[in-house]
């Protein structure tokens, strides 16, 4: 296909057909170059279908299938910025119904310590009512509060040195953390 000029294709489709073409005159970079941008363009658009997928799944109160698609869009298109802001938003609203209170802190600073520790070992927690803390101090507010998602609660109690205590202990054991060396209070 010597001395022809080529329109540059607008769709994946007609990207390969482009590459079939000169595949076919036997023009072999220049087939590997419009094969390239047909996947390159299926790839975008696959990413931007998954992340569509996931907008509509949430729309149907389906939050785990959402999750998923989400994911396949960055996983296929990893800059994706939409996928990473949809995924971050689901999982920020899904976060607040799973997140327990494990223990409360006198101190800002141990509070952070212990949820340093936490990330350290994989595990998602954050600090609640630093400023209260703060502001009011701690014997007012009752201090800081680390949270972690139910689901980690046990691992993470386990990581601070905080027994689960059994069932009928459940209330003598957080009355002897109140008391424990450890500066921190185990809670339910």
């Amino acid at each position: 296909m010597q001395d022809k000029e080529f329109v540059a294709p607008d769709t994946t489709n007609s990207h390969l057909e482009l590459a079939y073409v000169l595949q076919n005159d036997e023009s072999y970079e220049a087939a590997l170059d419009a094969c390239d941008a047909a996947i390159e363009r299926a790839r975008i658009l696959l990413a931007d279908a998954y992340n569509l997928r996931g907008i509509i799944l949430e729309e149907l109160d389906r939050s785990d299938d959402a999750e998923e698609a989400y994911r396949l869009a960055l996983d296929t298109d990893p800059g994706l910025q939409e996928a990473a802001d949809n995924l971050r938003d689901l999982q920020a609203d899904g976060i607040a119904d799973e997140m327990v209170t494990m223990a409360n802190f006198a101190s800002v600073a141990e509070a952070y310590l212990a949820h340093g520790r936490l990330e350290v070992e994989g595990i998602w927690s954050f600090v609640a009512d630093e400023y209260a803390a703060i502001t009011v101090g701690p014997a007012v507010s009752g201090g800081s509060r680390l949270m972690v998602r139910t689901a980690d609660l046990e691992r993470a109690r386990e990581i601070l040195g905080l027994d689960l205590p059994d069932e009928d202990d459940w209330e003598d054991e957080l009355d002897d953390k109140d008391d424990d060396d450890t500066g921190y209070e185990a809670v339910d």
